[in-house]
């Protein structure tokens, strides 16, 4: 049988219970600005009832609260943050894409850029064949060429700029991967004490789920939580990058960048950064599913459109402590296109990394390359082996990884492409003239050495091989492949321009100081259609700029696109999770309401007693 004064405790769980629901409707109210909170909810229902052993059966003894739940859709939550992941790595590969137009082409034909310096360099030529002998016009060719150069060599060191940034901004990244993944680990060790009793902590959840939206932007995340495990009252909360655990629990593993002193592409910066994990586990740097800023950082710094330098393992040899190792069958077999550093280069050989120093390239009767590539340090006997299974089984040979994107390594590797092919034909044309002075021409284009400051003798005839570096002939005169120029180095020959005289606009030493005949010849090079594959040098030039002009509209049209996907499925989460400021001012009168009611329910209760217990002196 109940108590005499059980209806007051049933008027008291109510009290109870609408009092809690109050509270949180004006928690809900006072977080509408709050970013990440989600909606509560105070869930109800009937306390057991309470069996009075009556033929009416048992009785209600009023409402309890079960738990206070956040109204949270983990499905939208995982959408969210995959289409930020692709939305921030498509922006921030527009941004750069973008300072690679800019740099490129103005956009503004009043402005200068590589195509127009191009274009007047060559007018210049055109005005000079009505009088190739006047000094004027031969100056400001020559200055005019230099022109050219100096926009070549600006951009290509504008590239280098980018890389620079873009790997400095790796950096960065980590860095906030490893305090996003720590703060998230900190506050599910706070989430783990408050809910080890049963209860829920909302408010820290709200604040975890808030950080995991942060770390979306930067890097594809995979979150997992199960439920607690018997005996231990904590459920196991994973966050998952690229395949790794970042964070388990209260723990969070991090990832650091380490600077490489060997290179992969001739004109990469130095100290470029590999990333792995700070207990040595591997990190897969070029795994498509590492999303975010990260993946379009790492794509644009190492970007090759798969070009990287692929062969066979050939033979291995040593002498003196140097080890020397060749590679076949390779698919770079025109020094034009050749791109791997001079030295200090890292090549991998049947999945092992070795560096080398320097390398040399012996022409084969079918016209393909053979390198033999000169290993930096002693190899010991297990390496050497390694090196003769490599040969003997004719394992890969790689120099760098194929990356399907483009990046700055393939903008320098198109821009060393047309200074060579053009230097080439264009010193070819020049030498098979003569100056004023009857003498044949000299090399218009050339390179000098970084420590001599010396001229270059470049060669580009490459039938009996070439070496990485320049070597100095019988005559002391530094002798070179067209391998050795690069867009950065490019230049004019100093000769040239400080005596105008030595341009070559004769065919013969006696044609006549007015003749112009070699002239024509070089200012034809112009529209020779077979230079490139794309056609002629213009044709190349503006390809090259509509190519990132392409790229860069592709990937601003993606971002745009996926930031619309964004706001539909934040507009959805929104929906289920936002805090609607009618519907909880008309909840707070309404448990207002009802927690008046309890009170009547308790008044009454209270009359009845009185009565009970004072007027009928019982």
């Amino acid at each position: 049988m109940a108590s005499t004064f059980f209806g007051l405790n049933i008027g008291v769980t109510g009290m109870s219970a609408y009092q809690a629901a109050m509270n949180t409707s004006a928690h809900n109210l006072s977080n509408i600005g709050t970013t990440g909170y989600c909606k509560q909810t105070v869930n109800l229902s009937a306390e057991n009832a309470l069996s009075v052993s009556n033929k009416y059966g048992m009785v209600g003894t009023g409402v309890k609260i079960v738990n206070i739940t956040q109204q949270r859709n983990v499905y939208y939550d995982d959408k969210f943050r995959y289409n930020q992941s692709i939305q921030s790595e498509y922006d921030t590969k527009e941004y750069y894409l973008s300072c690679i137009e800019s740099y490129l082409y103005s956009g503004d034909e009043t402005v200068a850029g590589i195509t127009t310096s191009f274009d007047n360099f060559f007018n210049s030529l055109t005005t000079m064949t009505g009088e190739p002998s006047d000094m004027t016009k031969r100056t400001d060719a020559a200055i005019l060429s230099e022109t050219f150069v100096k926009d070549v060599a600006d951009f290509a060191h504008s590239l280098q700029v980018l890389q620079d940034e873009a790997n400095t901004q790796i950096e960065t990244v980590i860095s906030q991967i490893n305090a996003l993944g720590s703060s998230i680990a900190s506050v599910t060790k706070q989430i783990n004490t408050y809910e080890i009793s049963g209860e829920m902590a909302n408010d820290l959840r709200d604040e975890r789920n808030a950080l995991l939206d942060k770390l979306s932007a930067l890097v594809d995340i995979e979150v997992k939580e199960t439920a607690p495990q018997e005996g231990t009252g904590t459920s196991q909360f994973l966050v998952y990058i690229n395949g790794g655990l970042l964070v388990d629990s209260t723990e969070s593993h991090t990832l650091k960048c380490i600077a490489q002193d060997t290179g992969i592409s001739q004109c990469d910066i130095d100290n470029l950064f590999r990333v792995e994990w700070d207990n040595g586990q591997g990190f897969n740097m070029r795994s498509r599913i590492l999303g975010g800023t990260l993946q379009a950082l790492i794509e644009f710094r190492d970007g090759n459109n798969e070009n990287n330098f692929r062969g066979t393992a050939g033979s291995v040899s040593t002498e003196n402590g140097v080890t020397k190792f060749k590679v076949k069958d390779t698919n770079c077999n025109d020094i034009l296109l050749l791109n791997i550093p001079e030295s200090k280069g890292r090549i991998t050989i049947a999945n092992v990394d070795y560096e080398y120093d320097s390398f040399e390239v012996k022409v084969l009767d079918d016209g393909t390359y053979e390198y033999e590539f000169t290993l930096r340090g002693e190899m010991s006997e297990p390496q050497l082996k390694a090196l003769q299974y490599a040969g003997d089984n004719s394992k890969k040979v790689l120099i760098g990884e194929s990356i399907s994107y483009k990046g700055i390594p393939y903008y320098m590797a198109k821009l060393n492409e047309f200074t060579r092919t053009f230097s080439a034909a264009f010193n070819k044309v020049h030498n098979e003239g003569y100056d004023l002075n009857g003498n044949s021409g000299v090399d218009w284009y050339n390179v000098k050495d970084k420590v001599s400051s010396e001229n270059y003798v470049l060669e580009e005839n490459v039938e009996n091989g070439f070496s990485s570096a320049a070597k100095r002939g019988d005559d002391g005169k530094l002798y070179a492949s067209y391998y050795s120029m690069t867009g950065l180095n490019f230049a004019v020959n100093q000769e040239l321009l400080d005596n105008p005289k030595l341009i070559a606009c004769m065919k013969a030493p006696n044609a006549g100081v007015e003749d112009n005949s070699n002239l024509v010849k070089l200012y034809n090079l112009k529209s020779d259609n077979k230079m490139f594959e794309q056609g002629t040098p213009d044709s190349y030039l503006r390809t090259l700029i509509s190519s990132v002009g392409i790229d860069g509209k592709q990937a601003k049209s993606m971002a745009e696109g996926q930031a619309k996907v964004i706001v539909a499925i934040d507009n959805r989460r929104e929906a289920v999770s936002g805090v609607d400021k009618d519907e909880e001012t008309a909840d707070l009168v309404k448990f207002r309401q009802l927690l008046f009611t309890q009170y009547k329910v308790v008044s009454v209760m209270d009359e009845v007693l009185d009565r009970l217990i004072n007027g009928m002196a019982v």
